[in-house]
């Protein structure tokens, strides 16, 4: 019983480990911002808005950033 514990333990910590890393690193590919950038719009977002941030902080940072360079 506890070997098995241990073994979840350990896939879980694997998988939390490499989202945590491949997450912002996706995202910022497909929408087309840097992975740093990425992780610091979803944390704004997410400290702004809620789980709804999540989604909504790297398109409102798309959004000025575009404004900024249509100018």
């Amino acid at each position: 019983m506890a070997k098995n514990a241990i073994v979840l333990f350990v896939v879980f910590v694997i998988c939390y480990i490499v989202r945590e890393i491949l997450e912002p690193k996706l995202i910022g590919e497909n929408i087309g911002l840097s992975p740093i950038m990425s992780l610091l719009t979803l944390f704004a977002g997410y400290k702004l808005f809620g789980i709804i941030g999540l989604f909504v902080g790297p398109f409102i940072y798309m959004i000025i950033t575009e404004d900024e360079t249509s100018l």
